[in-house]
């Protein structure tokens, strides 16, 4: 014997949880990520500041500025 359908109520009500649980989990992947990203921005530039001293190729610490800001925009 098959099991009756649940109301359309009770699917639309599961759905929307489904969907809003799913946008919570992105968003927080979002902001863990953009977070993760912008400490690792953080962490090569001050690396790059206690390495003043030493010459570093200027269009290399300009192209890895470039890389890290295009990965830290969401």
């Amino acid at each position: 014997m098959p099991l009756p359908h649940p109301p359309v109520s009770t699917l639309h009500v599961y759905f929307s949880l489904v969907l809003t649980e799913t946008d919570i989990t992105l968003s927080f992947l979002i902001r863990f990520t953009r977070f993760f990203f912008l400490r690792v921005r953080n962490l090569i530039l001050h690396h790059m500041e206690l390495k003043s001293d030493i010459r570093i190729n200027k269009n290399l610490r300009l192209l890895s500025l470039r890389l890290i800001t295009i990965f830290t925009k969401f």
